[in-house]
């Protein structure tokens, strides 16, 4: 153990005073591994989100596609990509943090939850950042199309992608330490989510059938409430908050049922 853990985990002043000096530590120490790669690695995190929101405004204008929602196509791709964004980086940062941090685990007064609430606050820094930076670059391209209309139910949203992303991440690392076919599957089963998630339609243009069966997908109440909250012209009244949060907290208490690292 480092010195400075070792000071940390002593720290006089009750145990959440050092809990919380724990959970900065780890903190720090993943960013410090995050800009090991330098500043342009680590500006991935919000590059990857900007090409992706630019490449899907040029192929709706490429085929023609017009939002059905009364706003410009840029709008209408940002509030519909940022959800499904910010769900899967804090689900890779998730699934990462127990290898970043290994060589920490089982410190004393260290925990593998310590270490995904640290990973888990960084990225809800992240998607804080990401949001300011996507409406900076909107106001570039349209002043009149940077204006959130409702910046706690955009907030909301937001906080509602990041909250399934933790939960779900976290369920899926602890899957992916017990099973190296669990750490080859669930990439590849996250990835239909990107269609389904409303990025390129609202829920109202789904016909009946589809809808039946698009509703059990947790992202899609994300998006519903995030572009809600981001365009004036559009409003949901098929999106239901709750319904995301019981899914993640479902998997945190799964997760909380599987073995630990440390306990194994």
């Amino acid at each position: 153990m480092s010195a400075r853990a070792g000071e940390l985990t002593r720290r006089p002043g009750g145990g959440a005073l050092r809990w919380a000096a724990v959970v900065g530590f780890i903190a720090e120490r993943e960013v410090r591994l995050r800009l090991s790669q330098g500043m342009v690695g680590y500006g991935w995190t919000f590059v990857v989100p900007l090409i992706w929101i630019g490449g899907l405004v040029l192929s709706f204008d490429y085929l023609g596609r017009a939002p059905t929602v009364l706003t410009d196509t840029a709008s209408f791709v940002a509030s519909g990509m940022i959800g499904y964004v910010v769900f899967r980086q804090t689900v890779t940062a998730m699934t990462r943090a127990p290898s970043h941090h290994r060589h920490v685990l089982g410190w004393e007064g260290i925990r593998a939850g310590d270490i995904f609430i640290a990973a888990a606050l960084i990225e809800a820094l992240n998607a804080m950042l990401l949001l300011g930076l996507i409406r900076g670059l909107l106001a570039l391209y349209d002043p009149a199309s940077a204006q959130i209309a409702d910046v706690l139910g955009a907030l909301n949203g937001l906080g509602l992608a990041w909250a399934l992303g933790t939960g779900f991440g976290i369920l899926a690392a602890r899957t992916m330490g017990l099973s190296e076919s669990a750490r080859r599957l669930i990439p590849l089963a996250l990835r239909p989510l990107f269609w389904i998630s409303g990025i390129f339609f609202t829920a109202a243009e789904l016909p009946a059938r589809l809808l039946a069966l698009f509703i059990w997908n947790p992202l899609l109440h994300v998006t519903e409430v995030l572009r809600s909250g981001y365009l004036e012209q559009y409003q949901t009244d098929i999106a239901r908050p709750l319904f995301p949060l019981g899914v993640a907290g479902a998997c945190l208490l799964i997760a909380a049922l599987l073995p630990a690292p440390e306990d194994r």
